[in-house]
């Protein structure tokens, strides 16, 4: 297995070292504390106050992991890095993340050694950081009213974090996705890319594989029984696909739900990925009371979704930061 995990237990402990306890990753740190003991629950009367100070405070996560002389040779991958964070890998800097949107892989090779190693994950006071970014503008840059006095629009972190109609200004840290090591850097691939044609009742399938470090010599791509070779290229690989007759996507209430299998293969490895095969348009042509704004009518069923910005403490059972139902309100609306 070339996936080392480094989720799990962490210790975790404040910049002024008055607070330290465990943190299991992936969480955030206001649930970890909350689990601890060091603050009340934030969403019980007016707590949402008492615990802002942990946003403007530094906080570091460390752990340590063995590895053995053919497992140095190895990059970090973290995804939803929330927000402004150092790492460090054995006393050394190895990066610095201000964005929690995306996804990081960090080449560690030059700082692992064969038997323990150490990471520190330090996430910088979000409070600070976007003040220190508001300060460097050369005028003042209006934010919503919804924020407590925090620029939030000056990071690349979900906005809800600092207070929306329905949510809390709590401010998290921590990591909601990805959080290993992976040794087989022979090849690394980036993202799958998918573009749909539809036309006479068929869909043309354009898939383009990227690749980021690596070749590859013989890569295919199948889908409902349809099967390509792939054109390759040092930085990607590209399928054509055409599917007759497919069975294709319906919006709840106006068909299934159908998703397909795609598969892609490269060299022996394999990337599945789920897809719905569906052409969506806007029309918008003249009628009795101005312009209709869609072709077919439908009532459509949304939830209104509390993006990633909300503490696990009330979400049992679930991965972080994930919205629970109670916290949706389902609207309908003709669309």
């Amino acid at each position: 297995m070339s996936h080392i995990s480094l989720a799990g237990e962490w210790q975790l402990f404040d910049d002024k070292r008055a607070h330290v306890t465990g943190v299991t990753f992936p969480t955030d740190l206001i649930t970890a504390l909350h689990a601890a003991g060091h603050i009340p629950d934030p969403y019980w009367g007016m707590n949402e106050y008492d615990v802002r100070w942990v946003a403007e405070r530094d906080w570091t996560a460390r752990r340590h992991f063995t590895l053995t002389s053919d497992q140095t040779r190895a990059d970090l991958v973290v995804s939803r890095l929330d927000t402004i964070a150092t790492i460090r890998v054995n006393g050394r800097l190895v990066a610095a993340t201000e964005n929690a949107f995306r996804r990081y892989r960090l080449p560690l090779s030059d700082w692992l050694v064969a038997g323990s190693n150490e990471i520190e994950i330090t996430f910088h006071a979000p409070v600070r950081a976007a003040a220190e970014r508001q300060a460097s503008q050369p005028y003042f840059v209006p934010f919503t009213e919804h924020y407590p006095g925090v620029s939030g629009n000056m990071l690349r972190k979900p906005q809800c974090d600092f207070g929306w109609d329905w949510n809390a200004a709590l401010m998290p840290m921590g990591i909601y996705g990805d959080l290993y090591l992976d040794t087989d850097t022979a090849l690394v691939t980036g993202d799958t890319l998918i573009h749909q044609a539809h036309h006479d009742g068929q869909v043309s399938l354009t898939v383009t594989q990227q690749i980021k470090t690596g070749n590859v010599a013989a890569a295919s791509a199948s889908i409902c029984g349809v099967t390509a070779t792939g054109h390759c290229t040092a930085e990607e690989v590209s399928f054509t696909l055409d599917i007759a007759n497919p069975d294709l996507w319906w919006p709840v209430n106006q068909g299934p739900q159908t998703l397909h299998d795609l598969l892609i293969d490269l060299d022996g490895r394999q990337i599945t990925k789920r897809v719905g095969l569906r052409k969506l348009e806007l029309v918008s042509e003249p009628d009795a009371v101005g312009r209709s704004s869609c072709s077919v009518s439908m009532t459509g069923q949304f939830s209104r979704w509390a993006p990633t910005g909300f503490p696990r403490m009330h979400l049992p059972a679930r991965p972080a930061r994930r919205p629970c139902a109670g916290c949706c309100n389902r609207l309908l609306m003709p669309i």
